[in-house]
């Protein structure tokens, strides 16, 4: 917020790659603050987005986080804020609807593909099985030089991630 006020961003939309709680935990703060922004998120994200017992937040945080986001975006959805397109990918795995969003040659990827590894998928709503079909059938169709911004850690490419990812022979061979 100190950020968004200094350089006196805009901001319209915050959107939700996922609905683990520690990547929904700040949204009720942003609504507070900022009434008019909009939230987006998948559909399939509606039970861990409602359910504290599923997104963890009661157990890792000692707090139940709750989203209604205002918008629900699919795979292939578009939407152009100021001049800069998104567009949404369903890539489930990491959680059941874990979505990446493709901006002018970069793809905020969320939880699933981290700079050589993937996201976790041992917890409520995971698959291993999807998210290397996810990888494989849409971000690594994506060009090689496109920037990977994952929910956590350093940024990569997706040619790099083809040549050192540790996870391609799960990934490659589905």
């Amino acid at each position: 917020m100190e950020q968004i006020t200094a350089e006196k961003i805009d901001l319209r939309y915050v959107i939700i790659s996922h609905a683990h709680c520690d990547h929904i935990g700040g949204v009720a703060a942003f609504r507070k603050a900022l009434p008019d922004v909009k939230i987006g998120a998948a559909s399939q994200e509606k039970d861990l987005l409602a359910h504290p017992e599923h997104n963890n937040s009661t157990v890792l945080y000692g707090r139940s986080f709750t989203v209604e986001p205002d918008i629900w975006v699919s795979d292939g959805d578009t939407l152009t804020v100021g001049g800069i397109k998104l567009t949404f990918l369903e890539t489930p795995g990491h959680s059941p609807g874990s979505m990446s969003v493709v901006i002018d040659g970069c793809v905020f990827s969320g939880d699933t593909l981290f700079r050589g590894a993937i996201g976790r998928t041992d917890v409520c709503g995971c698959s291993f099985d999807a998210e290397m079909d996810s990888i494989r059938t849409k971000l690594y169709t994506l060009p090689g030089e496109t920037v990977v911004l994952p929910g956590h850690d350093e940024h990569t490419t997706i040619e790099y991630q083809k040549k050192y990812n540790v996870f391609n022979s799960y990934i490659l061979q589905l």
